[in-house]
């Protein structure tokens, strides 16, 4: 799709293949794995893990504005809208989780049936 929407880039779905299931799948594989397996550790790491998770994100975004502009004041600008997106958003989870869950800390997967699925 991308040589269509931009004339001369050519891509390579091979690498794109392998790095997806580099860094989606098989992550993915070993967390449902342990999951089924020994449910009470990975309930146990999966906090510690989801800090990780979301700090990386929060590192990766930063790498890529900081190669993608020249501009100082533009990465000020970048960074300054994540913070305050998170500030924003975080209130707004807890009254979306309230409102579907209750006022609970972690829903398991058995309580899915709440929710019409």
């Amino acid at each position: 799709m991308l040589p269509l929407l931009l004339p001369g880039v050519s891509v390579n779905p091979g690498q794109i293949a392998k790095s997806l299931v580099i860094l989606m799948l098989l992550p993915l594989g070993g967390a449902l794995a342990m999951n089924a397996k020994w449910p009470s550790t990975a309930a146990t790491i999966k906090p510690a893990l989801d800090r990780v998770s979301s700090l990386s994100l929060i590192a990766a975004a930063l790498v890529v504005a900081n190669q993608s502009f020249d501009d100082p004041n533009v990465v000020v600008i970048v960074v300054v809208i994540a913070i305050v997106g998170q500030f924003t958003l975080m209130p707004l989870r807890g009254s979306v989780q309230n409102r579907f869950c209750g006022p609970c800390r972690y829903r398991s997967v058995e309580n899915m049936d709440d929710f019409g699925t």
